[in-house]
């Protein structure tokens, strides 16, 4: 596949999305508590739609009972904004060890993973949504180099924008796009992480957004601040959805990482001990 129908999802301005449903459509959205979906349900929570979210559970995630948690206040919040106007039916959970095994599926997987990295959710993200045509998914517009989802998209498919949200093109798309995304809508593709943040702010959500969930790997109950997923958010200018330890971690963290990119080779014994005293001074502190 050509990487020309992705640069038009490049260049597509925040601006330039319409309303995308008719007044009364139900919508199915997969939804974490993650910053991407929650986004996605707060834009459509302000439509006259019906939205049914689904949460698929992967039992070997630790942040399940965290996960759940947090939905369940976002929808409590969203339920009493004034702004709703979607009614948000009770989420629909699927387990995903139940999901029937699809042949062509896990073939469409293994190829596309075996041409770069593509997270394992997508597999069975695929067989879930066999059963929700036309689903959304929260994947936004990168900032910077593409990679996972974003980059498999631009190898295997070619993409369409359809009253606003972007669709596989199933003429132009390979078989493997088809079987993995064919069934899925990408209503955030064109936004981005930062044009995301300011309508949250213009729109006043953020006692809304403060709720999600992002750690890949939780201390206590709470984002860790060094995990990836902390990481992006502090750098990105939301560092208000993490707790103060977090951002101590994250300050440590940073320290650490400037200390092990010293250049130790050719240092003598006493300036190499002092790096260690120092390396363990910032761990301790």
């Amino acid at each position: 596949m050509s990487s020309s129908s992705f640069d038009a999802v490049r260049n597509t301005k925040a601006s330039d999305r319409p309303a995308e449903y008719e007044p009364g459509s139900l919508v199915h959205i997969f939804w974490t508590s993650g910053w991407d979906s929650t986004y996605r349900l707060i834009e459509l929570s302000r439509m006259p739609v019906t939205v049914e979210p689904v949460y698929c559970i992967d039992r070997g995630r630790k942040s399940i009972e965290i996960e759940k948690s947090a939905m369940n206040e976002i929808l409590k919040q969203l339920r009493a904004k004034p702004e709703t106007k979607a009614e948000i039916l009770p989420i629909k959970e699927i387990d995903i060890a139940l999901l029937p095994e699809n042949k062509d599926i896990t073939k469409a997987f293994k190829t596309i993973l075996a041409s770069g990295h593509i997270g394992s959710q997508h597999e069975w993200l695929a067989k879930a949504a066999l059963d929700y045509p036309g689903i959304e998914i929260g994947i936004e517009k990168p900032i910077g180099a593409l990679g996972g989802c974003t980059s498999a998209l631009s190898k295997f498919a070619e993409m369409v924008q359809v009253n606003g949200m972007w669709k596989i093109d199933p003429s132009a798309s390979s078989w493997e796009a088809l079987q993995i995304f064919g069934n899925l809508t990408f209503p955030i593709l064109g936004i981005n992480e930062l044009e995301m943040l300011d309508n949250i702010k213009r729109w006043g959500y953020e006692d809304v957004m403060s709720h999600i969930w992002f750690c890949l790997v939780p201390i206590n109950g709470r984002p860790c601040g060094v995990c990836h997923s902390c990481t992006l958010k502090i750098e990105r200018g939301m560092g208000w959805l993490l707790p103060p330890e977090a951002h101590k971690r994250y300050k440590r963290h940073q320290r650490i990482k400037a200390m092990m990119n010293l250049p130790v080779i050719g240092l003598p014994l006493r300036a190499l001990r002092e790096v260690k005293r120092k390396f363990h001074a910032i761990i301790n502190s």
